[in-house]
């Protein structure tokens, strides 16, 4: 199994549109930059000994987001949580899940790890949460053989 840390704000892959001319862009491109740059700087520092991937296989990720300002107190609480901020980041702002594992699955193909994203058949668990003083902004990514996988999942099995 391969485990990467990649510390960012994660930025989901956003919509394809098409501009006048019939050119195809991504309407976050900007954002997604630093994002894809910051997975692929993780992949060369922590990954840089493992092959390209080629074979069928499964990932996990956890997705940190910041929250925003308006979640906490004022004044001298600022650091205090509001008690209706909300618990899981479900705001259509932050991105949908599976637009954050095409960004992270391109980025990955990018940098090397893997000859394409297709090989990912399972992409279970994936989970969008927010961020804290032990876990940064950023995203834990772990890509393991599917078969692996699957055995894991049937010896949880009662």
């Amino acid at each position: 199994m391969i485990t990467i840390r990649v510390y960012g704000e994660p930025i989901p892959q956003g919509q394809i549109s098409h501009n006048a001319a019939g050119s195809a862009y991504s309407t976050n491109a900007k954002r997604l930059k630093p994002w894809r740059a910051a997975i692929a700087k993780a992949v060369i520092t922590q990954a840089a000994d493992v092959p390209t991937i080629t074979e069928p296989s499964a990932l996990s990720l956890v997705l940190y987001l910041p929250r925003p300002k308006k979640h906490y107190r004022t004044g001298r609480f600022a650091d205090v949580l509001r008690d209706d901020a909300p618990q899981w980041p479900t705001a259509h702002q932050l991105g949908d899940l599976d637009k954050h594992q095409r960004s992270v699955l391109d980025a990955l193909t990018e940098a090397g790890l893997i000859a394409d994203d297709s090989l990912i058949v399972a992409a279970w668990p994936a989970w969008k949460t927010w961020a804290n003083p032990e876990q940064p902004p950023g995203a834990r990514i772990a890509i393991r053989p599917v078969w692996d996988a699957l055995l894991a999942e049937f010896e949880a099995l009662p």
